[in-house]
């Protein structure tokens, strides 16, 4: 018996996926980032633990009762861009206790992904969502997949795809952070024996589960545009650069700039306890912010499906 057509465009296209190695080179991208994510937050650790310890001793050549500081509540008022803390010592001792944090087991996750959602996933696949567009084309296969199916078929599937690498790139981020975590246990137990007071573990504001479905939305909604960004532009350089400049040199444009939504709803999921701090977002709900995403998302679907039928069968 023969695979339906759909079933049948999926392995294809995985097959063309796979022989091509651009999904490994992406994880492996994905995996380095992880690296980076854990070097970086070990590091602010340490800098964040020297300060507290150097400020310990401050306190104490003035005569300060430094378990009365650190017993004390802390407030942090903001005014614009200026905060006020009132209680300076207890705000650096609960800054070390994150930054501890931020590299153990689960937490760890958190850490790597709150990083990657925001400095590789965009681009990563922006660019591979426009190469899915453009190879047919240019390896010259094109006649070959119109004759095994429709291009409405190849698309969808195409998203589909996008899914499941989104699917693996989180499952490598997850198992590369974990490995990282115990690695460098030893390092961060070191650091709390020598602090001389037990840390305070932070709260998560929000389970794991919620961190993963994130970054695998971005994923996914920044695969959809850059595909659809293929099928109008046929082009994978210009669109590409533009996308990197605009990605991370220009402000927000707006509240409804998607990378402002995206900052107004990774508020409330990523913890951002390490070394990589959150553009603060303008105002927006989350819920907004949310919807405002997945209407990207339809309008990528909607330009791909426009491009699709209006493409000949032939080329």
């Amino acid at each position: 018996m023969s695979m339906r057509p759909t079933t049948r465009e999926l392995v294809a296209e995985l097959r063309y996926q796979h022989y091509s190695r651009r999904p490994y080179v992406l994880l492996l991208v994905l995996a380095a980032a992880v690296a980076v994510a854990f070097a970086g937050s070990l590091s602010h650790a340490h800098a964040a633990h020297a300060f507290f310890v150097q400020q310990v001793r401050s306190y104490e050549q003035n005569g300060v009762d430094v378990e009365a500081a650190l017993a004390a509540p802390v407030q942090v008022t903001t005014d614009g861009a200026q905060e006020t803390v009132d209680n300076p010592l207890k705000y650096d001792f609960l800054q070390v206790g994150e930054s501890l944090a931020a590299l153990k087991g689960v937490a760890m996750v958190g850490t790597a992904l709150d990083l990657t959602t925001f400095v590789v996933v965009p681009l990563a696949f922006l660019m591979y969502g426009a190469w899915l567009a453009l190879y047919d084309d240019r390896a010259r296969t094109s006649r070959v997949r119109a004759v095994r199916g429709r291009w409405a078929t190849i698309a969808a599937v195409r998203a589909g795809t996008l899914v499941l690498l989104a699917a693996a790139a989180v499952l490598v981020v997850t198992v590369v952070a974990l490995g990282l975590s115990l690695a460098g246990a030893g390092a961060v137990q070191q650091l709390e024996a020598e602090m001389g007071y037990p840390t305070v573990v932070p709260e998560s504001v929000s389970p794991l589960w919620a961190k993963l479905l994130t970054t695998v939305g971005t994923a996914v909604l920044f695969g959809l545009v850059g595909h659809a960004t293929g099928l109008v532009t046929r082009s994978l350089s210009w669109p590409m650069v533009l996308a990197a400049l605009v990605l991370f040199l220009v402000p927000f444009l707006g509240t409804w700039d998607p990378r402002n939504l995206l900052a107004a709803v990774a508020r409330g999921v990523y913890d951002f306890w390490g070394q990589f701090e959150l553009r603060p977002p303008l105002p927006v709900e989350t819920w907004a912010a949310a919807l405002g995403l997945g209407g990207y998302a339809l309008l990528a679907a909607a330009v791909t499906a426009v491009c699709v039928a209006t493409r000949r069968r032939f080329p």
